[in-house]
């Protein structure tokens, strides 16, 4: 008998940046009722290129904790964590952790990617949690996919503590300067998984007229993409609610 047949839910494993086993908030509310998750932390130490570097060497075995655990599918869920080395390094990450699980496996990244190249974005403003040289890293992983960055508004956090103590009226703020930067942009693009923005997108969105992606979201919807279930929720914007994934 699967996992699915077990529960009545698929099963989804998510490799989460913080030491902690938490389960992301916008998987939880978005689609707990369709899909049971469970996470493994990579305990990623900072928000930096050293910090991602040893951070990816714990995933390999982290797949095989979600394996045995039962999951279906795994999805690594840092941001920063799978784009910071370019697209190739990306893929290269999702093949690491399905050759250790033997399981299906994408990332946020992919997902971000995913998101934008279907309100056929090529030019985006960002509101990030990052410093300098992950920005860098961002911009120069979103110019390999032909999206180009026409503003941005960064909060320079280093510290993982630091990250999970922003506000949301912090993220609005970031998301607003980010729009000024290039209010002709096609989307906002909220990078950084521990930025929580459910609360903020329609808002947002009212204000700028722009659709609104955040990394978190577009997570959370690529993993219920991978079980196969309809992605698509009321009341978080324009993009969960009406376009494709």
């Amino acid at each position: 008998m699967s996992a699915s047949e077990e529960t009545g839910r698929p099963k989804i494993g998510l490799i989460v940046p913080p030491a902690n086993n938490v389960v992301p908030p916008e998987c939880e509310t978005l689609y707990a009722d369709a899909i049971e998750f469970a996470a493994r932390g990579a305990a990623l130490k900072s928000l930096d290129i050293a910090g991602y570097t040893d951070a990816e060497t714990r995933i390999a075995g982290l797949a095989e904790e979600l394996r045995d655990w039962g999951a279906e599918a795994i999805v690594l869920m840092g941001t920063s964590m799978t784009f910071y080395r370019g697209r190739a390094h990306t893929r290269e990450m999702e093949e690491m952790a399905s050759a250790a699980s033997g399981l299906p496996t994408t990332s946020l990244s992919s997902s971000v990617i995913t998101a934008l190249a279907s309100l056929k974005a090529s030019r985006i403003v960002l509101g990030t949690a990052y410093v300098d040289e992950v920005n860098q890293a961002l911009i120069s992983f979103l110019a390999e996919h032909d999206i180009e960055t026409t503003g941005l508004s960064a909060m320079d956090i280093r510290d993982v503590r630091a990250v999970h103590e922003v506000t949301s009226r912090q993220v609005l703020e970031t998301g607003l300067r980010a729009f000024e930067k290039d209010p002709e942009a096609d989307a906002i693009l909220i990078s950084c998984g521990a930025l929580h923005t459910l609360e903020i997108t329609e808002p947002l969105e009212r204000e700028t007229g722009k659709t609104v992606i955040s990394s978190a979201v577009a997570g959370a919807r690529g993993a219920a993409a991978m079980a196969g279930i309809d992605t698509r929720r009321r009341g978080y914007g324009h993009w969960l609610e009406a376009m494709p994934f």
